[in-house]
């Protein structure tokens, strides 16, 4: 939850100027007289957090020669929650690893001072709701799905490269919302493992779009093939629907109903392609079209997971 509050900037002494701070807010994240506190400043926003005893434990130092597994490195130490990311070896190499996911993780910049370059995190997963990045995650798999729709019924390649740009901003989302459950995860574990489950396959479904996308660019299918991978495309975007909108209600039933219809579905996705006679042209999308069946039924298991462990067990 987000709370604000308008503050006025006041004189203390005769080189220093600080505001004052909502009790309440003091209270809960327990910070008292003689507390330290940790401030940064990134471009016009600056941000007070608590330094905590664990607060050594969000810094970690990375030495890796190659650009490609230094990246992987920074990406694992973003999502285990670490705020500040020191690195030693090349500088150049460095920023390259830097440059190449920089629009993959929100709130990540880049700073040379010192002996060693840092990137410091300035995105504050404390300040965002998890549940909203999965319903905005949600949208943007949408998005692209009717994206494909439009790009089979007019073919216009800008539908393909709009779906591209979409896949980037759904990376964002995914590494920011594993870097929250991570927060969140040791003291709600089984939750945080039923809400990974949710964002990853919300990822594998972007990934599958987004080479589905890319495969159209340079391949062309009859227009018969085309309406063809259009109904698979529905029928899974329909699926998908009906698992999400299980998952945030909490409808156990329809959850249950889909996990049993996921085998039904698979089969009319290979009917239609059998039918219209495209299995060999379609095959490529056929097996995205199948990932996206899969994850669906992947949401579904971790709304029944819920389910199943806030029943209440009878008193003995």
């Amino acid at each position: 939850m987000v709370e604000t509050s308008i503050r006025k900037v006041i004189k203390i002494g005769e080189k220093s100027y600080g505001i004052t701070i909502p009790k309440e807010w003091l209270d809960k994240l327990k910070i008292r007289v003689g507390s330290t506190v940790e401030t940064v400043m990134v471009g016009d926003h600056i941000t007070i957090r608590p330094v905590t005893p664990g607060g050594l434990e969000r810094m970690i130092v990375l030495e890796e020669g190659d650009e490609s597994m230094l990246a992987k490195l920074v990406i694992a130490s973003y999502i285990e929650g670490k705020d500040l990311i020191a690195l030693r070896g090349d500088r150049g190499s460095i920023r390259r690893a830097f440059n190449s996911i920089k629009d993959k993780l929100p709130g990540m910049i880049f700073v040379e001072r010192g002996e060693l370059p840092e990137i410091r995190i300035t995105a504050d997963e404390r300040m965002v709701n998890i549940i909203e990045i999965i319903k905005t995650m949600r949208g943007a798999v949408q998005a692209m799905i009717d994206q494909m729709v439009k790009y089979l019924d007019n073919k216009d390649p800008g539908h393909l490269k709009e779906i591209l740009m979409i896949d980037d901003e759904l990376d964002s989302l995914y590494f920011i919302g594993l870097r929250s459950i991570k927060r969140m995860s040791a003291k709600m574990p089984e939750e945080a493992i039923d809400l990974t489950i949710v964002v990853k396959a919300l990822e594998h479904m972007g990934d599958a779009l987004d080479r589905s996308s890319n495969y159209l660019m340079s391949a062309q299918i009859s227009e018969k093939c085309a309406d063809a991978y259009k109904e698979m495309l529905r029928l899974a975007a329909d699926y998908f629907s009906e698992s999400f909108e299980a998952f945030l209600s909490g409808n156990y039933r329809v959850s249950l109903e889909n996990l049993n219809q996921r085998p039904v579905k698979v089969n009319n996705v290979f009917d239609i392609s059998k039918r219209s006679a495209c299995f060999e042209e379609l095959s490529a999308l056929i097996h995205e079209t199948l990932i996206l069946v899969a994850s669906s039924a992947e949401i579904s298991e971790a709304s029944v997971s819920r389910y199943i462990r806030n029943i209440q067990q009878p008193k003995a």
